[in-house]
């Protein structure tokens, strides 16, 4: 008997307690906001082509990346770029990637360098950009784009030149690009992302962001225990992750606000367990 005692005691004890713990307010799940950005982009392995032409003569007459005016090279007709470097693969021009294909990317990304010396002239602002890309991405077949290339930070804008048909789940793209300077003037063979959509924005958990009966989307924040709603224009959802705009508004979400994620009720300010 004194053991049936004691179990319905402990048991109701838990109960008690269980109910009792139901009763007392606790602290929310909450999240806190960051700033982020979200880029969808293609992977891209590719060539750039410029209009070039070895300048042996150079070496110790001009500086790396000077304009030379037209007519300081007799061979060239008009201004151009010397660079220091040369690679070898100087004599690849635009014209090779007329109607090019998959077939014709693959023999121009399989060239070998040649030996050479001195430098080289870059004989036109516009360049190119040849690459490979998944046959499977969305890659637009004209219009302007943006690319990052690897080792920079920021994308350059481009225009889409041609898209090829699909080969052995891949195509050819061809950009065409005409921002200068040093960096960009000594790329050959590289990789690089094709930017299609990018999202700057406060990331929120999907579960944090509500709707109002009027379908306006707002999130519940605390601060020292002080509940409040803020509106969010909601820019980019994908089922686990928003992304909300940045709002000037002197009650919007801010970076740093700690959201209420989920199962909480909301009563008054406070919250409810």
């Amino acid at each position: 008997m004194r053991l049936i005692a004691a179990v319905l005691f402990l048991a109701v004890s838990a109960y008690a307690g269980a109910r009792l713990w139901s009763s007392v307010e606790r602290s929310p799940e909450t999240q806190t906001v960051r700033a982020v950005t979200l880029t969808d982009s293609a992977e891209l392995e590719g060539i750039v082509i410029r209009r070039e032409q070895l300048c042996p003569a150079g070496e110790g007459l001009f500086t790396d990346g000077e304009r030379l005016p037209a007519g300081t090279v007799p061979s060239v007709p008009g201004s151009a770029l010397y660079y220091r470097s040369c690679d070898g693969l100087e004599s690849l021009s635009p014209e090779l990637l007329e109607e090019l294909d998959v077939q014709g990317l693959q023999a121009i990304l399989a060239q070998k360098p040649s030996s050479q010396e001195g430098g080289r002239l870059v004989l036109d602002y516009a360049w190119y950009y040849a690459a490979l890309v998944p046959a499977d991405e969305p890659v637009p077949d004209s219009g302007r784009c943006r690319v990052l290339f690897e080792g920079f930070d920021l994308p350059a804008e481009a225009n889409i030149m041609s898209l090829s048909p699909e080969e052995t789940g891949r195509r050819a793209l061809v950009l065409r690009l005409t921002l200068g300077g040093d960096a960009y003037m000594k790329l050959r063979k590289c990789s690089a992302k094709l930017i299609f959509s990018e999202y700057s924005g406060l990331g929120l958990p999907e579960e944090a962001v509500l709707q109002d009966e009027d379908g306006n989307n707002f999130v519940y924040t605390i601060t020292a225990g002080v509940v409040e709603r803020r509106a969010v224009d909601i820019l980019y959802s994908d089922g686990d992750l928003c992304i909300a705009a940045f709002s000037s508004e002197a009650d919007g979400l801010r970076e740093g606000n700690q959201v209420i994620v989920s199962g909480q009720e909301i009563d008054k300010g406070k919250v409810k367990a």
